[in-house]
C-alpha cells in the first residue's frame, strides 16, 4: 500500500481533485486484494518443478507453476478482448471518478 500511497502523491492536484481520493483507495484496495489471491503461501510447487526440471531425463519445454499461470496459460488459448476482460474486469474500480459524477444524466421519465 505504501507503493501505491507514494504513487499517488506524485499525481499533480488536479488530477487528485477530478478523481478523488476514494477513487484511488477504492482502486487500491481491489488491487491489493487481487494480487492476494495469486500470491502463494508458499514455494514448494515452484521448488518441485525446478527439482523435476533437473532430475527429469526428458524435462518439460514448460512448466506451469501456481493459479496465476495456470489462468495466464489459459487465457492464452482466448482471443485478446476476452483476455483483457477477464484480466481487467474484476480489478476496475465501481466508484466513478468524481469528474464523472459532476456530469452524470439522471435519466427523467415522461410519465411525471
Amino acid at each position: 500500500m505504501e507503493f501505491y500511497n507514494a504513487r499517488v502523491r506524485a499525481l499533480d492536484k488536479d488530477t487528485i481533485n477530478d478523481y478523488g481520493s476514494q477513487y484511488f483507495l477504492h482502486s487500491a484496495k481491489k488491487f491489493i486484494m487481487g494480487t492476494k489471491l495469486v500470491t502463494p503461501r508458499n514455494y514448494d510447487h515452484v521448488i518441485d518443478a525446478i527439482v523435476d526440471g533437473v532430475i527429469r531425463q526428458k524435462p518439460y519445454a514448460r512448466y506451469i507453476v501456481g493459479v496465476d499461470a495456470r489462468l495466464q496459460y489459459l487465457l492464452s488459448l482466448l482471443p485478446s478482448f476476452i483476455q483483457e476482460f477477464v484480466v481487467n474486469e474484476p480489478l476496475r474500480p465501481r466508484i466513478k471518478p468524481q469528474m464523472l459524477q459532476k456530469f452524470e444524466v439522471r435519466s427523467q421519465s415522461h410519465f411525471e
